[in-house]
């Protein structure tokens, strides 16, 4: 299941998306599918800092799902890997989940979101995995590090039963309810 949610506090917006096991546990597709998107969002958030052209980041997520998607044999040749990565791999969050603006070259208090995704729709299966991220004056924080992301974590959350409560991951960053 995939979830995208979005968040308000004082005037200020989040997004942040995971993508979970129904049955609890990753099936040995789903895991190499979730460990391509997982890797194309840690390194393009690595490139975060100001000055960093988020052209070259949207261009690195595409590079790791191709790559990815190449060692699996979904494609053939990486020209193809926008058949499967069906939507921006970012955007800049602030007043509006979606806010204006251009992120073109970071500077430092900008927020964006790194979101890459691939959807196998022959497969019935999507996988998002998406942060909220700050460009500081030496390099990055992720807002969203409290939400669990390794499917070691997630599958270990699913195990603990009564769901998962992605609300209160939204706002240790940001402030308290």
């Amino acid at each position: 299941m995939v979830v995208d949610l979005g968040a308000e506090y004082e005037g200020y917006s989040g997004d942040i998306t995971r993508t979970i096991p129904m049955s609890g546990t990753f099936t040995k597709r789903q895991r190499d599918i979730y460990e391509i998107v997982l890797g194309a969002n840690e390194q393009a958030i690595e490139m975060l800092k100001p000055g960093a052209s988020m052209r070259d980041v949207s261009a690195k997520v595409q590079d790791v799902l191709g790559e990815g998607l190449l060692e699996l044999g979904v494609i053939k040749d990486k020209a193809e890997t926008i058949r499967y990565s069906l939507h921006g791999p970012t955007h800049p969050i602030g007043l509006q989940v979606h806010d204006v603006g251009s992120t073109a070259v970071l500077e430092a208090g900008m927020v964006v979101t790194i979101e890459p995704g691939l959807d196998l729709p022959e497969e019935s299966l999507g996988i998002r995995v998406e942060d909220d991220v700050l460009v500081t004056p030496g390099g990055h924080e992720v807002i969203t590090t409290s939400a669990p992301k390794s499917i070691e974590a997630i599958e270990a959350l699913m195990k603990q039963g009564g769901g998962i409560d992605f609300r209160r991951y939204l706002v240790p960053k940001i402030g308290t309810n």
